[in-house]
């Protein structure tokens, strides 16, 4: 196996005639062999022809064999502020380079481009003018014109950053990104695995973007030609089955630029199934390794074994559901498991080899591959709603009533499932007419996001929000008029707030002390926003439907992470809550939520703690994913368990392993 060391040797480092001395940005360009097709000269015209001048320009060669090095030369005679990096062996790993040319990088900011792609005069101005407003560590990136040279086709993408869309495709094009210098010392750079070659800039957004702000500049500023001759998207890869593998491996330290050094690039030890790295050296190792001869002379590094189970996830797409009921323990578990989420779109063969479990979340979609899955693996069906009583709804959802294709593909999934995992007893009950195997683990939030105590605030008005917009739009037009009246009547010691909502609430309630939040589609962010705003009461109201009365109590554990007290529908989803206890509760009635402000204004501090208190300790005691964690083991243990029950198979127990034959 093979340090990234070794491709460190044998360097050499040529600069400009008086270097720019303290440059703003630092732009990385890594090459090999475009020397002679003019297109490396086409990206270093567009570097040195942007507006923004303040940069330095590090190319970094992967050993060319072309006319690449005289090309940069003729700019070395004429420019100050280039360093070029003449690496003279060849790696084959553009990320590797890319992490070295960060390493000789000496400006606030990072940008890259790469040489057959362009950028528009207007890139680096653009894209600094947005990150100099933010005050911490962030990136910030632009639109992308694309375009397939083979296909001639034309698009533009770049859109509002939205981190559950980003978990199912990567729309960031790597020469519109501009970030802080110091994440990839602080948050690992880019993985310059084998394997990585073709995903390394989406897992890269994946990682930093649970840690950094993601903004979006809505500026079109580069040109992406796809499928160039010799370009990674005709000559790699594109392993979608392997980046979500990944991203269950902790990878923030080995992949920090001042020890990336010490990365072994084609590691199998990571990989914890002996047909898995069998793949994995089948498909990506053998055909990089095989053109590199010298690699039979550098000594083998190795690693200790990971051995963990590998769960598989289908999903319809990554959201908040996903991160309660299962990233949630997941985090917690890196040890035990493995965790690879997969939409319908991106559906491998290679599953079959890959997976221990399987889990369907909320999944109402049928294929041959899924139903062999299903078959072959022990699954497990989870249902945080009553997707038994979508059709409730209302005409919306008919086509998920009883004796529709839909309604049969959920029954089925629940039927042929090894265990079917609810969140509450409502869904547990319509479920046991069907397959009797159900696991009940109650709604979750990780104990770190619980505050000690209730905040006091300081500033003058009452901050009261609204939560759950989208789907609790019948609740609000119960108490439309409430809300109204609450804006208006008390507009000098109120400021009330509509979390995650959206603009057409601006002309329903069109006061001065009315404030709209605009969703966040990462559940995480979505819980620190929640604590920035320092509410003082928030409001999570719910009809009595059958569909409804199955839900989770899950703004429970929020708006008490938001360190606020709650106040609730008398219903049986928030049946924990008891009113003036650990909350407040008003029933389904117009005109009871302005009489339930009226009087919590009056409540004093100290009674306000206590039942801030109790709803703490109900929730540490009852909600945590702490708490639930080994339930959650034993729910995949017992699925197994089933599985292997399901053909009367015959199971031996070992009681005690010291016992002699």
């Amino acid at each position: 196996m093979i340090k990234a060391s070794y491709f460190f040797e044998n360097v050499d480092i040529y600069k400009t005639h008086n270097l720019i001395e303290k440059p703003i940005i630092s732009v990385i360009l890594p090459t090999f062999c475009r020397g002679n097709n003019g297109l490396l000269k086409r990206a270093i015209d567009s570097v040195i022809n942007q507006s923004f001048k303040e940069w330095e320009l590090i190319i970094v060669d992967d050993g060319s064999i072309d006319k690449t090095r005289q090309v940069v030369e003729s700019y070395l005679n004429n420019e100050n502020r280039i360093i070029y990096i003449r690496n003279n062996i060849n790696s084959s790993l553009p990320a590797l380079r890319v992490n070295q040319g960060i390493m000789h990088a000496r400006g606030d900011y990072i940008a890259y481009q790469f040489d057959d792609d362009l950028w528009f005069n207007n890139a680096l101005q653009d894209l600094y003018n947005e990150i100099i407003k933010l005050d911490t560590p962030s990136l910030v990136y632009g639109k992308c014109q694309f375009i397939d040279v083979i296909s001639k086709e034309e698009i533009v993408f770049g859109e509002n950053f939205n981190f559950n869309q980003l978990h199912l495709t990567n729309l960031i094009a790597n020469n519109t990104v501009l970030h802080s210098k110091e994440l990839p010392f602080r948050y690992g750079g880019y993985d310059c695995h084998v394997v990585m070659k073709r995903l390394c800039d989406w897992d890269l957004w994946l990682r930093w973007a649970e840690v950094v702000p993601f903004v979006h500049v809505d500026s079109i500023v580069s040109c992406v030609e796809a499928n160039q001759e010799g370009s990674l998207g005709r000559t790699s890869l594109f392993d979608s089955l392997i980046i979500r593998y990944m991203q269950n491996v902790n990878r923030a330290n080995i992949l920090g630029i001042d020890r990336i050094k010490e990365y072994v690039v084609d590691d199998l030890s990571m990989f914890n199934k002996d047909s898995l790295k069998e793949m994995i050296y089948r498909e990506h190792i053998m055909p990089w390794s095989s053109k590199k001869i010298e690699f039979m002379n550098v000594k083998e590094f190795s690693r200790l074994p990971i051995k963990k189970e590998n769960i598989v996830v289908l999903i319809d797409g990554y959201n908040a559901t996903t991160n309660i009921t299962l990233t949630n323990f997941f985090s917690l578990l890196n040890e035990r498991y493995n965790v690879l989420f997969v939409t319908i779109y991106n559906l491998d063969h290679r599953i079959f080899e890959y997976a221990d479990v399987l889990i369907l979340q909320r999944f109402s979609y049928v294929t041959p591959e899924i139903h062999n899955l299903c078959a072959n693996i022990p699954t497990i069906y989870l249902m945080d709603d009553n997707l038994l009583k979508l059709y409730t709804l209302g005409n919306n959802y008919m086509q998920y009533a009883p004796n529709t294709e839909a309604y049969s593909v959920i029954a089925n999934y629940i039927k042929s499932s090894n265990l079917i995992l609810t969140t509450n007893s409502g869904i547990s009950n319509d479920v046991k007419a069907i397959n009797e195997n159900t696991f009940e683990i109650s709604t979750n939030i990780l104990e770190k996001y619980i505050p000690e105590k209730l905040v006091i605030r300081n500033q003058d008005k009452l901050k009261i929000a609204w939560i759950g917009y989208n789907s609790r739009k019948e609740e609000l037009d119960i108490f439309e008029s409430d809300i109204r009246r609450i804006c208006t009547e008390f507009e000098n010691v109120i400021e009330f707030y509509f979390f995650g909502s959206s603009e057409e609430l601006c002309e329903k309630f069109p006061y001065e002390n009315c404030f709209l939040i605009p969703h966040v589609s990462d559940y995480y962010k979505y819980i620190e926003k929640l604590k920035e705003y320092q509410f003082n009461f928030v409001i999570s109201l719910i009809e009595n439907t059958e569909f409804k009365n199955c839900k989770s109590p899950i703004k429970f554990l929020e708006i008490t992470a938001a360190g606020a007290v709650g106040i609730y529908s008398n219903e049986i989803v928030y049946h924990k809550v008891k009113d003036k206890k650990n909350g407040f509760l008003i029933e389904n009635k117009s005109g009871n939520l302005y009489k339930k402000i009226k009087e919590v204004m009056l409540v004093d501090k100290l009674e306000l703690n206590e039942i801030f208190d109790r709803a703490r300790e109900d929730i540490l005691s009852t909600y945590t994913t702490e708490v639930n964690k080994d339930l959650f083991i034993l729910m995949i243990e017992l699925a197994k368990f089933n599985y292997y029950l399901k053909d009367n198979r015959k199971i031996g127990f070992i009681i005690n392993e010291n016992i002699s034959s």
